[in-house]
């Protein structure tokens, strides 16, 4: 699908959910080393632990995997401090037409 525009006036951009639980840490560590062994460690038992790092901003859900769409500004912009994201169940029904069901 095309990707829409944020609220912020950036774009969503879907991504998987370790991308996204990646860019939550980052906002929250900045001055870490991405991809390096001791942080990659941290992705990973973050990741078997199973618990979510973001909410939908549509519906409030989160799943600790599949994949989530996103805003490519992050939290740089003061319309969503906290990055704006939006579950794909949500997206398939607002963007696509899909029973919210599905």
């Amino acid at each position: 699908p095309v990707a829409p525009p944020c609220v912020c006036g950036g774009r969503l951009g879907r991504v998987t959910y370790r991308e996204r639980l990646v860019r939550c840490l980052w906002m929250r560590m900045p001055s870490t080393v991405l991809h390096d062994d001791h942080f990659e460690a941290l992705v990973d038992r973050l990741l078997q632990r199973g618990e979510p790092c973001y909410f939908c901003d549509l519906c409030g859900e989160s799943k600790a995997a599949g994949g989530v769409w996103t805003c490519e500004n992050g939290n740089n912009t003061i319309l969503h401090a906290n990055a704006y994201d939006v579950c794909e169940k949500c997206f398939a029904f607002y963007c696509g037409g899909a029973s919210v069901d599905a």
